[in-house]
């Protein structure tokens, strides 16, 4: 009986551990419109851009993580610019099975895509 009721709920937890993760970061006093395109442009900088929907705000790029000997992991992330009442934000979606096998990956790929819409965003607004 207690050994059924654990497998039940492992099998309950582990759909949601699976899903993915994001990685967010506001940018207060500028639109959402304005976060996408100096994300975009950044991105197009530094990883290869997959697909893009101005539309909905949203682009995919590619990118490659380095694991344990020096092994390439390529990984597809997804990126969307939202309305908060604090300012624009901008989501980072990262795959679980790159959180896992590239420790620290997705916080520098998280940091360059911040830090370069940040900077973007500014030189921006000295124009």
């Amino acid at each position: 009986m207690v050994k059924s009721l654990g497998i039940f709920l492992l099998a309950l937890l582990v759909p949601v551990t699976m899903g993915p993760r994001t990685r967010e970061r506001v940018y207060p006093g500028y639109s959402p419109e304005q976060v996408f395109q100096a994300a975009l442009s950044g991105a197009m900088e530094s990883f290869s851009i997959t697909e893009v929907d101005a539309k909905n705000l949203t682009f995919s790029f590619h990118t490659v993580a380095y694991g344990s000997a020096l092994r390439p992991r390529f990984f597809d992330m997804t990126v969307s610019a939202v309305e908060t009442e604090y300012g624009a934000k901008l989501v980072l979606e990262v795959p679980m099975n790159c959180m896992e096998s590239v420790r620290g990956a997705t916080d520098r790929i998280a940091s360059a895509l911040f830090g370069d819409t940040e900077r973007l965003l500014e030189m921006e607004s000295l124009d």
